[in-house]
């Protein structure tokens, strides 16, 4: 079967800088990006084709951005693929199947027009790249890294986190025997368990960086981005 060119996947922790971050390669005219029309309508992809379409005509491209922005398409994935959006674990190369890589690969190419034949990706929280990789052995990933910090007190600070249920419901599974001592004589803390979860992500990606090769990732750090976002867009 036919593969994808190239496709770029940007991930991180959340709450990291990848949203704008993928906003600025979105800008990219040799690029597709995903919009909520994945999300609506992920078995009529040719919605989002026709955006893409747009964006290669100014004055729309203009207006249509107004309208329709990229973002993450949970519900594109999960159409193809059941447990992409909430798996309790990181996604492994070993839970790919060749009707599932079938299913995401098509669905990709039929993402594709004439002039952007590179499809581009953001996710969150678990980097699902060892998943990824092995239907898209070409694929590019951009790991957005922001201070562990700054994004422990961003998780306080929007209405999705789910650490506020505790560990044993949250998205994440059980704390790790490591940290799990950490939280517990933190008094239970709330901003120990948010830092917890970044120090669990970024464990998780490192296994993943490993697993398919540190050559295929590209670490940039939201505070040199924030610095000198040229700089960071020109190593991308």
């Amino acid at each position: 079967m036919q593969n994808i060119d190239r496709p770029i996947f940007i991930f991180g922790t959340g709450r990291s800088g990848t949203t704008i971050f993928h906003k600025i390669l979105s800008e990219h005219p040799s690029l597709v990006w995903t919009s909520h029309l994945c999300n609506f309508f992920p078995d009529k992809l040719y919605f989002n084709r026709g955006l893409m379409h747009l964006q290669d005509i100014p004055f729309l491209r203009d207006i249509s951005k107004r309208f329709l922005k990229p973002v993450e398409v949970y519900k594109f994935w999960d159409h193809y693929f059941n447990g992409f959006s909430l798996p309790y674990r990181d996604l492994k190369s070993s839970d790919m199947t060749p009707s599932i890589a079938t299913r995401l690969i098509k669905a990709n190419i039929n993402l594709t027009t004439k002039n952007r034949k590179r499809v581009l990706h953001k996710i969150t929280g678990w980097s699902r790249i060892d998943f990824l990789n092995k239907a898209f052995p070409d694929a590019k990933f951009i790991h957005i890294i922001r201070d562990g910090r700054a994004v422990a007190n961003s998780m306080l600070n929007v209405n999705f986190w789910d650490g506020w249920q505790g560990p044993n419901r949250w998205l994440y599974g059980s704390i790790p025997d490591n940290y799990k001592k950490i939280w517990e004589d933190s008094g239970e803390s709330f901003i120990v368990l948010a830092s917890i979860t970044w120090m669990m992500l970024m464990d998780s990606a490192e296994v993943a960086i490993k697993s398919v090769g540190r050559d295929k990732v590209l670490n940039i750090k939201y505070e040199e981005l924030c610095r000198d976002k040229n700089e960071c867009i020109q190593q991308a």
